[in-house]
């Protein structure tokens, strides 16, 4: 496996024995200043503002990839199946536009990728019938969303913003890394201390292994909070060709596979349990954009493999979707979420609702 992320290099920087330590004065002021907005908004300095539908937020503590976009399909497609008109709010990370745009007002997307973000794009995509808006300030692009007819809207990546209201939080933590050393930036992972937990309404540990024993880690959860706890994993679905969007099987291919998503080794480690012959993979920031060069660099790479194909996630081929014009086979990864008792977890959030 080549080519090192940001990301990925600070996760090892944290695993490292003294690193916390040696952070500790910088990580003290960090979550010195993250109490501090915190008592602002809570003395009414900071204004919270509210809006006139429910809003559900899905967010997480942990910097790098816990499964945010899933369970925002999930929790979309759930809402408009029961004939809720549901907005994805979003801040639209990375994107080249400023202030607030319509993504998709429920047909598909309206901006090109860059324009939106890769993740907003993508659930515009995916989402038929959801309206997808970004803005920094989501106060703003909720009241567009409420003038658009909505009546619910989903806060992606909301755990940490605090000036708009929020019915329902829902926090994640990806099962393999959960809260790394327990310590705040930079020291390690957490955008705020662990104790912040007992703000959600329910927590949601994704990524857990099918034979899993969460016995511990409920024990340790029980101790911060009266937040539901449940377990996910991602579901592989199918692979879907670049060129002509079809549904394709990769058994027995050889392949070189590349990712620039929050944690691209989670889906290495998935190709791995694949019937593939991965000959190389190869790892870019969070929210990459690709430009030709590195795109040339890939199939070259392949082809000097003998590779048959490149294969990456559904994320990558959003920013790949309006530069990739090769004949070179590429392939993108479907995925969904497979929430334990899911049932129960939409329970929980109607009665939040209804409160």
């Amino acid at each position: 496996m080549t080519g090192k992320t940001q990301a990925m290099n600070w996760h090892r920087l944290w695993q490292m024995t003294g690193w916390g330590w040696t952070c500790m004065p910088f990580s003290c002021l960090f979550e010195s200043g993250v109490r501090l907005r915190r008592i602002w908004y809570q003395l009414g300095a900071g204004r919270i503002q509210r809006l006139p539908v429910p809003v559900i937020s899905v967010g997480n503590l942990s910097v790098g990839g816990t499964g945010k976009t899933p369970l925002i399909q999930c929790l979309a497609r759930h809402f408009l199946g029961q004939g809720f008109r549901v907005a994805v709010l979003s801040r639209g990370y990375k994107r080249k536009t400023r202030g607030v745009q319509v993504v998709s007002k429920g047909f598909g997307p309206l901006l090109a990728p860059k324009d939106s973000g890769d993740e907003p794009w993508m659930l515009a995509e995916t989402l038929p019938g959801a309206v997808v808006i970004v803005g920094e300030k989501r106060i703003e692009a909720g009241r567009l969303a409420v003038n658009l007819g909505c009546e619910l809207c989903l806060l992606d990546d909301g755990f940490q913003h605090l000036s708009l209201h929020r019915d329902i939080d829902l926090l994640l933590f990806d099962g393999e890394r959960l809260w790394g050393n327990g310590r705040v930036l930079p020291g390690g992972p957490l955008r705020e201390p662990l104790s912040a937990v007992k703000r959600a309404h329910a927590l949601v540990i994704t990524r857990w292994p099918k034979q899993g024993d969460p016995i511990k880690l409920l024990a340790f959860l029980e101790k911060r909070t009266r937040a539901p706890v449940f377990f996910a994993r991602h579901k592989l679905l199918y692979w879907v060709s670049a060129k002509d969007s079809a549904r394709v099987v990769l058994e027995e291919k050889a392949v070189v596979g590349f990712g620039g998503i929050g944690n691209p080794a989670a889906f290495y480690e998935t190709l791995k349990t694949l019937p593939l012959d991965i000959r190389a993979f190869e790892e870019f920031p969070d929210h990459h954009w690709y430009d030709e060069k590195q795109i040339h660099q890939l199939i070259q790479r392949a082809e000097v493999l003998r590779a048959e194909a490149l294969v990456t996630t559904e994320k990558d081929w959003a920013r790949l979707s309006q530069v990739w014009n090769h004949r070179f086979p590429l392939y993108y990864l479907k995925i969904a979420l497979d929430i334990d008792h899911q049932n129960r977890l939409f329970r929980i959030i109607q009665q939040g609702l209804e409160e």
